[in-house]
């Protein structure tokens, strides 16, 4: 039995992330660009000080989902139509890959979102996709989704590794990233989310090719985390 991940909006939650990820770079990614590309016209907020900006994030995100509501809600549904298509075939894939170890159990969500920033959120078992996503919905979820999986995995397998680890930062977080990247690449994932290149975040891409090797040679997750943890040192 596998967990059934529901698609909603969620408008605080979006205000919430626009004014986290302000600024915010990491693993070589300016995640501003993801909250003004989208929306250009709020780029003169760049020049407000913290508190104004804040301000004005929330009224702007307020205003959008008043004129906007309908269509968001829409786009919820279908995305929830086209996870529950593959949900399946992905959670037996991902099953299978880690030996046979059980998804965490838990009732997941998937927040459609105005901004295309896509950050998961462990503790609550939620992630968010970004409503245009170029990779589309499916491989959105099957990234995070495997994050989840990932984490409990290794904390619970290799806890001499990730028992004091920060998930959201450093070098596990970035054996994560690179374990999505790699794993999401095999042709069995690919099938299900459709996409025919998998990228890694530019600060992780030097790994890449040592780590695709290691996974092309075993497709054993223990080893490709030892291998990965040990080249992150």
């Amino acid at each position: 039995m596998f967990p059934r991940v529901l698609f909603q909006i969620n408008e605080k939650l979006d205000i919430a992330m626009a004014i986290a990820f302000w600024g915010c770079r990491e693993g070589g990614i300016d995640f501003t660009k993801g909250i003004i590309g989208p929306h250009p016209v709020i780029r003169p907020f760049a020049k407000l000080s913290s508190v104004p900006r804040e301000t004005a994030l929330r009224s702007y995100v307020r205003s959008y989902y008043r004129r906007h509501r309908r269509v968001l809600q829409t786009i919820a549904e279908r995305f929830q139509k086209q996870w529950d298509q593959k949900a399946e075939e992905f959670f037996t894939e991902l099953k299978y890959i880690f030996g046979g170890a059980a998804f965490p159990k838990g009732d997941y969500r998937g927040f459609v979102s105005i901004f295309n920033l896509n950050p998961r959120f462990l503790k609550d078992k939620a992630f968010q996709v970004y409503r245009d996503h170029p990779r589309g919905p499916i491989y959105v979820a099957a990234h995070e989704l495997t994050h989840f999986m990932f984490y409990a995995y290794s904390r619970r397998r290799f806890s001499r590794f990730f028992k004091n680890a920060d998930p959201d930062n450093g070098s596990y977080w970035s054996l994560a990233e690179l374990f999505n990247a790699v794993v999401l690449s095999d042709p069995r994932f690919m099938k299900i989310h459709g996409n025919t290149h998998i990228d890694a975040y530019p600060a992780h891409r030097r790994y890449l090719p040592r780590l695709r090797a290691v996974w092309r040679k075993t497709h054993d997750v223990d080893i490709f985390i030892e291998a990965g943890w040990k080249l992150l040192q």
